[in-house]
């Protein structure tokens, strides 16, 4: 089974490299049309973005801890020795608290786990007191991974709104959602486990696929219909419909991992997973796009401004 999992893993990461060094290459090839030689730096930066966005990320996820489910529901049916054990696992892994600087950052996480360590060997045995406290802990951990889920999909929609280039909106969702499924884990303190992971970064690549397919035929479309009754430049709907998708692909993703981090890592349902994440990708992706808009418009007016001044 593990050898089945390793395998199926390194085919989705060659898939991946095999994708993204494809593209990089076409990007740079049209670079260095315009500018001899500065394909060459855009091959190094581009290699640099790769290694500090998916690289690392990839392997602070895959090499975290692991942990049964996230959810207040499964405290209950616990022991008070698993629910100390439980709690004391929580206390350790509180990498979601993050300062102005480094030493700041350490000293915080210390002190919440003294404190949280503190507090559970105090209770130790009072079971409603220790659920009260570690569900505490987990809704502050699951805010702020929906917060973090919401944030990249924004981050997402107006990336690939400005950018008008599928081969380079192929490289940026894979990216983005690299660093939030790191995010989500980081926030969490827990990943996935490796079964689950694999078939999450499984819909990485796929929703990167789309993305390159999306602006394809966007490109083909006549979209003068649309501009026509609603009087707005094809530029901004392209924009809009680009960042739309991009924006819906990440939330689907990032809830996909969020249930992952719920549930379990013993509940490997692939249905209930696709089902989670479209519906808190369907009822998010008006917010991210009304946010999303703004922005781009407030970029692109600015662009204009300066041109004029």
């Amino acid at each position: 089974m593990k050898k089945n999992l390793i395998l199926t893993l390194i085919v989705i990461l060659s898939f991946m490299a095999i994708m993204l060094i494809g593209n990089i290459i076409v990007i740079g090839d049209k670079i260095a049309r315009l500018f001899p030689y500065a394909d060459y730096v855009f091959y190094g930066i581009i290699l640099l973005l790769i290694v500090f966005y998916v690289v690392v990320p990839f392997f602070r996820v895959f090499f975290a801890p692991s942990i049964p489910a996230l959810n207040n529901s499964e405290l209950i049916g616990l022991s008070d020795e698993e629910l100390f054990k439980f709690g004391i696992l929580l206390a350790e892994n509180n990498k979601y608290i993050n300062e102005s600087n480094k030493k700041k950052t350490k000293q915080a996480r210390k002190a919440h786990y003294l404190e949280l360590r503190d507090y559970f060997e105090r209770h130790n045995g009072r079971k409603d007191n220790t659920i009260n406290k570690i569900s505490e802990e987990i809704d502050v951990r699951i805010k702020l991974l929906n917060k973090h889920i919401k944030e990249e999909a924004l981050s997402a929609f107006i990336i690939t709104g400005l950018s008008q280039n599928g081969k380079f909106d192929m490289i940026s969702l894979l990216a983005i959602n690299f660093r939030l499924i790191k995010k989500i884990v980081m926030s969490s303190g827990f990943r996935p486990s490796h079964r689950q992971l694999i078939w999450i970064y499984f819909n990485v690549l796929i929703s990167s696929i789309l993305t390159d397919i999306d602006d394809e035929v966007l490109a083909d479309l006549d979209l003068s219909t649309i501009t026509d009754r609603i009087k707005v430049p094809s530029i901004i709907v392209k924009s809009t419909i680009d960042g739309a998708i991009s924006a819906l692909l990440t939330l689907r993703i990032g809830y996909i991992t969020k249930y992952y981090i719920v549930n379990g890592r013993e509940k490997f349902n692939k249905k209930e997973a696709r089902m989670y994440g479209f519906q808190n990708a369907r009822k998010n992706i008006t917010t991210i796009t009304g946010e999303g808009s703004k922005k781009i418009g407030q970029r692109m007016g600015n662009l204009m401004l300066s041109i004029f001044k």
